[in-house]
């Protein structure tokens, strides 16, 4: 039973997708730490699953897959909760679902509407697995559930199509983001003196938080720099990342002043 954490398990490093024995080994068959989602009583939800491996072989990355897994997920809770089955879905459901998920209050307006829209997608893909039965469609089309299409005309760029559907939210009101202060991160580094047990988690601490205040990037992407990363800074001050939330991590240079980088390149740091 795992209905009271997360409702996927991730594959080992080495998996890879079955293939063709001559094709196997490539890239594109490659699924190192792609996540295997189970309904909420332990049971593996195949259909999901098939999915998933659908949209890896067709070419996205395994963050993205793993984002599909984590966003369906909440349709697998949510499904299991009320005892209604995966070819039971259908307008009202959607509706139910929707509303659902903004009583937990974990999403936003737009992350509920990108989960309504990563059903309505799973849910097109899954109806070519059925006969006589039509999940998705126009008004007219007697499917259960029924979406429009909208055009939405970029400045200078291609119309784009968007899919909507009723049980969509209002999108998320803008907020205003306030930095951490200067005197908070001074504390915050402070207090690893008194915090850390070793020397080595006190220079460590110190690093991490030295890194976040000066370049402002992500807690992930933290974690993805590396000492061979800091050394090759060492001439233009110019630090590789690796972007999360961005198809394929792409790396891009974030500079550092001369002062983070000499307190990196200090022995106990590298130790």
């Amino acid at each position: 039973m795992i209905a009271a954490g997360r409702l996927w398990l991730t594959s080992s490093k080495d998996f890879y997708l079955p293939g063709y024995p001559n094709l196997r080994r490539s890239p594109r068959w490659a699924a190192p730490e792609m996540r295997v989602v189970y309904w909420p009583n332990g049971c593996i939800s195949w259909q999901l699953n098939l999915y998933l491996l659908h949209v890896r072989r067709s070419g996205s990355t395994i963050s993205t897959v793993n984002t599909y897994a984590s966003e369906l997920s909440l349709l697998i809770r949510f499904l299991f909760e009320f005892e209604i089955s995966i070819e039971e879905i259908s307008d009202d459901v959607l509706v139910f679902f929707s509303e659902w998920l903004l009583r937990r209050k974990k999403s936003s307006g737009n992350h509920i509407n990108r989960i309504i829209l990563r059903v309505i997608s799973f849910l097109e893909w899954y109806q070519t697995l059925l006969i006589d039965r039509v999940l998705v469609g126009a008004l007219g089309q007697g499917a259960q559930v029924t979406i429009s299409l909208r055009l939405l005309k970029g400045g200078r760029g291609p119309v784009r199509i968007r899919t909507q559907h009723h049980a969509m939210v209002p999108a998320s009101i803008p907020r205003s983001v306030h930095p951490v202060s200067s005197g908070s991160v001074s504390a915050l580094l402070d207090s690893c003196e008194w915090t850390a047990k070793t020397n080595f988690r006190r220079n460590r601490d110190r690093c991490m938080l030295v890194l976040l205040a000066d370049t402002g990037i992500r807690r992930e992407e933290l974690t993805w720099i590396s000492v061979s990363d800091v050394i090759g800074a060492s001439g233009d001050r110019r630090l590789p990342v690796r972007t999360s939330k961005r198809k394929g991590n792409p790396f891009r240079l974030i500079p550092i002043s001369d002062v983070t980088h000499r307190m990196l390149m200090e022995p106990e740091f590298n130790t």
